[in-house]
């Protein structure tokens, strides 16, 4: 009876101490990543997979992608986290003449035959309880001469991660690619803030395309792009975890009271 005893104690022990072990990581995980900042692009991409958190979301993986045939990369970006009224998210200024600092001119401006271009990637995580349903771009101070035009191109996979950034619908196993959210000025009837919604997710994976491009005969000026995000109104907790501990407990103090 004695050993018998022991060894629900002892099940009990290594139950318990399970739940301990999941409580750690689960804290190791929060602690790995502080909250974000105001810095360079540069900075950001250094972050990694440990990356920062605005709210009870984390912003990982910032990546500078390729650009495209015959664009020059925009020399400086700086971002900028911002949260309230329901939204949260970046913005990217761009720096003219700052080499990936937090200084410079807060705008760039293309000449004609002169493509500027920048493609900025990452990843974005919540919780259970802490889940997006929407993603809005906007162009700040954008203006244009002659056929110049600025845009930004953003892709989505939702609720999974990007097997190729460049191409809508190249979304990992259990994500959903969905339609491109698009803002651009060209001196023609125009669109500067697009709203993208979808199902709620606990993770996104992004890539916007910042485009400022002089035309042939013409000239555009960008000073920053806004990437705002919903959180989808809080989830009730699924009971069954907290039944399934519960059960379990219920079961070891009784299987106890029989083995005496």
């Amino acid at each position: 009876m004695f050993l018998t005893t022991s060894r629900g104690s002892q099940s009990i022990k290594e139950f318990l101490f399970g739940c301990l072990l999941v409580g750690q990581s689960l804290l190791a995980t929060e602690a790995s990543a502080g909250p974000c900042v105001s810095d360079s692009l540069l900075a950001y991409t250094t972050l990694g997979a440990g990356g920062c958190t605005i709210g009870a979301f984390t912003f990982t993986s910032f990546t500078r992608q390729g650009l495209s045939e015959g664009a020059t990369a925009i020399d400086g970006i700086s971002v900028t986290p911002v949260s309230g009224g329901g939204l949260f998210g970046l913005d990217f200024t761009l720096n003219q003449g700052a080499v990936e600092s937090f200084v410079g001119i807060e705008s760039v401006s293309a000449p004609p035959t002169t493509v500027l271009e920048s493609r900025i990637s990452f990843q974005l995580t919540g919780t259970p309880t802490a889940r997006l349903n929407a993603s809005t771009i906007t162009l700040n101070g954008a203006g244009t001469t002659g056929d110049g035009n600025v845009s930004a191109i953003q892709n989505l996979c939702v609720g999974g991660r990007f097997i190729d950034p460049y191409t809508p619908g190249a979304c990992s196993a259990g994500g959903t690619p969905d339609a491109q959210n698009v803002v651009f000025i060209t001196g023609i009837p125009e669109l500067t803030s697009s709203t993208l919604a979808f199902l709620p997710t606990m993770m996104l994976a992004v890539m916007n395309d910042i485009v400022v491009d002089g035309g042939t005969a013409g000239s555009a000026t960008l000073d920053s792009v806004s990437n705002r995000f919903t959180a989808a109104a809080a989830a009730v907790p699924e009971p069954a975890p907290l039944l399934l501990i519960g059960a379990g407990l219920i079961s070891l103090f009784l299987r106890r009271r029989r083995s005496r």
